[in-house]
């Protein structure tokens, strides 16, 4: 608590430095041009805390989320215009308000200069791999994008017409307005190597699970590197991965018949349902991945039903028939397909298939196929097939931590690393002996893991012998994972670090480019202002940084003031922009803006800047509590 306290003071002290500063450069800049300056305030409301000096009162006001600098100007009692007060700020010469009025953002706009300099001086960031990768991590299976073979693994290298930067750039648009994404990339076989341009043009929609207003083309995740971390202290005993023999280090490259790519694809492809069977198929042995689907869904014939009534019998399952899964074909004693099952509503079960991931990555089979291997388990017969079929087991192929690993990685370099780092044909190699008479458990640098028997939330914490939190009840409600019998496999999992570092002319030219980006996608109105930062975001990200060291402290603090500098800079008459193009109308026009007429122009921007303030707010309070 007291280090969290910590946190929220030094956030405070960031955030007024950086109106400080913007402050401090119409200060001198005004001095240096001979016009008064009256109160220098850092915040708004009733000062705290104030003092003279040098004819200035300098305070410290109650709302720390800005602050000003108040001119000599109009003398109220004397009757003179507010451009005859001498040393007044109006009656300089337009240029020299120019001057000053330029000074606080210009001020703001050289300190993120200054900021990325240290940063990239001190070595740059570290950050998630899956911040700047350009691979997909994972498809949303319902998603006209994974219709179109677009998966895992993928890489995207332009967005809308523009070069695809990170995962930021998904979140980006799938806030704007759009009617249609332009998404271009490369389709890769891991295995081979080769690679297949691809170009969509795609209708963004709105995931039922996703927050509101937040529209997606099909990508889910970015690509993320897996390192099994470890079980908790005192419910990893219940965890299924905890007698697999995975070590702590191991990275996850392989599940099910997939390569992983992230989290969200290891869940979708937990929860498919699905079996690895080693098939003898036209005198080839092969291992395939087949659909599991519940009985229930087949059409079967009174005496099929009645066959598999009398494998649940022989086998001792407790379960009704129709509660258990199979694979849709019907098999024989021998454990040869005779012929394809048909399903009992064709449209209804090609819509769960499709909800659960299943797709054409799934290999048929065909009458005379004779199945040999469940898993890593041998059968031979059809009764065996059933046994090894009532369990959903999951198998892994990880990859030992090596040296190399643990060598540096940028940001650069990550997704070629990514790519480079497994020798993704020592994995099918691996994957494609299991369940035959070669199978074995480890092949250089890789092993395979399982059988694993996955659980449900409630199961594993009714194992531990502890109950559920209420935390984890309220996300599977939220996003109805009992209905969809997700399970998982009860580990802790963490992602590569990598280091992002461009020099500051980079990081500044990004930065302002993504600023502007923001901007006139306000002005057109592909972007609803609900998605800006206000003062709270801004302080709550200020917050964080300082929670992770210097170089974000540094790096956040440079962007915001980069963002303060550039808003100051718009041609709104309160701010600083809308007060330099009313000078230069002045001067263009050798026309005085009255004093009044000043009021006029301001009043109503003031009002509208104070609702937009009140607006952000209300969306940061929101954001922050989860609403």
């Amino acid at each position: 608590m007291s280090v969290n306290v910590i946190y929220i003071f030094l956030a405070l002290l960031g955030f007024g430095f950086l109106v400080l500063i913007h402050e401090l450069g119409h200060f001198w800049v005004a001095r240096r041009q001979g016009i008064d300056v009256e109160v220098f305030s850092i915040g708004f409301g009733k000062p705290l805390y104030f003092w003279q000096y040098r004819g200035v009162k300098w305070q410290i006001c109650l709302i720390p989320l800005g602050g000003y600098v108040l001119f000599k100007g109009g003398d109220e009692k004397s009757g003179k215009s507010m451009y005859d007060v001498q040393g007044g700020f109006f009656s300089k010469t337009p240029w020299a308000r120019i001057k000053v009025l330029l000074a606080g953002p210009l001020v703001n706009i050289a300190f993120a200069f200054i900021a990325f300099t240290m940063v990239w001086s001190m070595g740059g960031r570290l950050k998630p791999f899956e911040q700047y990768t350009k691979i997909i991590g994972s498809v949303d299976p319902q998603s006209e994008l994974c219709q179109l073979g677009v998966k895992s693994g993928d890489t995207i290298e332009k967005y809308n017409g523009h070069p695809f930067h990170g995962f930021q750039d998904l979140i980006y648009h799938g806030i704007l307005k759009n009617q249609m994404i332009q998404i271009s990339g490369e389709k890769i076989n891991y295995y081979t190597g080769d690679e297949t341009p691809y170009d969509y043009h795609l209708a963004p929609y709105h995931r039922q699970h996703d927050m509101k207003d937040l529209k997606t083309i099909g990508v889910t995740s970015p690509a993320s590197i897996l390192y099994f971390k470890g079980f908790d202290p005192t419910l990893g005993h219940s965890s299924p991965m905890f007698d697999s023999g995975i070590e702590e280090g191991d990275r996850i490259v392989w599940a099910n018949g997939e390569i992983v790519f992230s989290t969200e694809q290891l869940r979708q492809i937990i929860n498919q349902r699905s079996v690895i069977l080693t098939v003898r198929q036209d005198d080839e042995l092969k291992v395939m991945r087949v659909p599991r689907v519940p009985i229930a869904d087949l059409e079967l014939s009174k005496n099929e039903m009645g066959e598999f009534t009398d494998w649940r019998h022989a086998i001792g399952e407790r379960e009704e028939v129709n509660e258990l899964g199979f694979i849709p074909y019907q098999v024989d004693q021998y454990g040869f397909v005779k012929k394809e099952f048909s399903f009992i509503d064709d449209d209804l079960i090609k819509a769960g298939q499709k909800l659960l991931g299943i797709s054409e990555e799934y290999s048929p089979l065909y009458e005379g196929d004779q199945i040999l291997a469940v898993g890593d388990m041998p059968v031979d017969s059809g009764l065996e097939i059933f046994k090894a079929l009532a369990k959903r087991d999951v198998y892994l192929i990880v990859k030992k931590r090596t040296l190399q690993d643990e060598s540096e990685m940028t940001w650069n370099d990550q997704d070629q690393r990514f790519r480079e780092s497994v020798q993704w044909q020592e994995v099918q190699k691996l994957a494609s002996q299991i369940g035959t008479r070669e199978m074995v458990r480890k092949m250089g640098d890789y092993e395979l893991i399982g059988p694993i028997m996955p659980v449900t939330f409630s199961t594993f914490y009714r194992n531990a012998g502890v109950p559920e939190p209420q935390t984890t009840k309220e996300v599977r409600e939220r996003l109805d994972l009992d209905h969809s019998e997700f399970i998982f496999l009860g580990s802790y999992l963490s992602s590569q670090m990598v280091v992002y570092n461009p020099n500051p002319w980079i990081m500044l030219e990004e930065s302002a480019a993504g600023t502007w980006r923001t901007l006139s996608s306000l002005a057109t109105g592909a972007l609803s202002p609900k998605w800006l930062s206000g003062p709270v975001g801004i302080f709550k990200v200020m917050h964080d940084g300082w929670s992770l060291g210097i170089k974000e402290v540094l790096f956040w603090m440079g962007l915001i003031s980069l963002n303060l500098g550039i808003f100051n800079l718009l041609p709104i008459p309160v701010l600083d922009g809308g007060r330099i193009c009313l000078t230069l109308w002045e001067w263009a026009t050798r026309r005085r803006i009255s004093e009044k007429t000043l009021e006029l122009i301001l009043l109503p921007f003031f009002v509208m800047l104070v609702a937009v303030f009140l607006y952000t707010t209300y969306h940061d309070i929101t954001r922050l509590f989860g609403g």
